[in-house]
């Protein structure tokens, strides 16, 4: 099974820039992590620009944090990129500034879990293992029969996934010495992405099919899926933007808050600033709760000490010289839509 998986791998893995004959574990660590709840789309985007930016781990350690989430922008869950920065300063106090390639040593840094250690434990240093995110979550199920829908077949923790892929896919073979053990995590991460799919699975494409209990019953969907997520709980506030012209201004928020350490409109305004107009609000859906953010537009006399004024037109298309959550460019564009019509929306 094997090697009808890698032989797949080989014919049908995506082309994406982490993906080079040599693995380099600074880059391999950049990539995991940026790759954390986000799909390869984007982070193939991000990778490259984030890379000329912090080319090794001493100038990412070195970096200013700020500079960190501007380079983030676009990625999301801006904790990572805080995490980030401070794996890389203790590589380089603790591990000489070489990344360590032990599993155990990996789940040590911040931001790093058992499933990102596995996978670049096995792409940067050849260690096999079975990482188990959604993806791969999916593909066990399914091919070991688990995580069934029928209330007779038991839903598997991912201990019990990793042990049967690993029997399934890690057992020694012939193949040992050429590393190919190593590379079944991310075969199979690709499995999980492009074929067995959550809805419409590729089945009669997939290299594991012959032994998938899950398609032997002819009910590939009816395995390896998720229980169903509860409703996200709604969050109402409002928020304020002081304009001058076609500029806003912005304020650091808390680092240890949500967006921590990014700058972002503020919740009140200063002194006894009078609000102009109240637009409508903006929604914005997060991974456990969904927002509904009402901003209130002000003069510069409702800008706090401190702030910085951004371009609004900049803010809006995505730019401007600091680093700013996907909510506030959101709500730039709102703003911007509101000043241009003269009135509310």
């Amino acid at each position: 099974m094997r090697g009808l998986l890698l032989r797949w791998f080989d014919l049908n893995a995506r082309a994406l820039p982490w993906r080079t004959p040599n693995r380099a574990p600074y880059a391999t660590l950049v990539a995991e992590v940026m790759l954390q709840q986000t799909q390869a789309a984007r982070v193939a985007r991000a990778f490259g620009p984030f890379l000329a930016s912090f080319p090794d781990v001493g100038r990412l350690a070195t970096a200013d944090v700020s500079s960190v989430l501007l380079g983030w922008q676009g990625l999301g869950y801006y904790r990572r990129a805080r995490a980030l920065h401070e794996t890389a300063r203790i590589v380089v106090a603790a591990h000489a500034g070489e990344v360590p390639g032990r599993v155990d040593e990996l789940c040590a840094l911040p931001g790093i879990g058992r499933y990102t250690a596995v996978a670049i434990a096995a792409q940067a240093f050849g260690v096999a293992g079975i990482a188990v995110d959604a993806n791969v979550r999916r593909v066990g199920g399914r091919v070991l029969g688990l995580l069934g829908r029928d209330g007779g077949t038991p839903r598997a923790p991912d201990t019990v996934i990793e042990a049967g892929l690993t029997a399934l896919l890690l057992a020694p073979g012939a193949d040992d010495e050429a590393g190919e053990r190593a590379r079944v995590p991310e075969a199979l991460i690709e499995l999980g992405a492009t074929l067995c799919t959550p809805r419409a699975p590729r089945c009669a494409a997939c290299p594991l099919a012959s032994g998938c209990h899950a398609l032997a019953r002819g009910d590939p969907e009816g395995f390896g899926m998720p229980r169903a997520r509860a409703p996200r709980p709604l969050e109402r506030s409002r928020v304020v933007v002081a304009f001058d012209g076609f500029r806003v201004a912005l304020v650091r928020r808390n680092p240890e808050g949500r967006w921590g350490g990014l700058w972002g409109f503020p919740c009140d305004a200063s002194g006894r600033a009078t609000a102009q107009r109240v637009l409508t609000a903006v929604d914005h859906v997060l991974t456990h709760r969904r927002l509904e953010v009402t901003p209130v537009l002000y003069g510069p006399e409702g800008a706090h000490a401190g702030a910085t004024w951004v371009s609004l037109e900049e803010l809006a298309a995505g730019g401007g010289p600091v680093p700013v959550a996907t909510l506030d460019r959101k709500l730039a564009r709102r703003v911007a839509g509101a000043v241009c019509e003269g009135g509310a929306t």
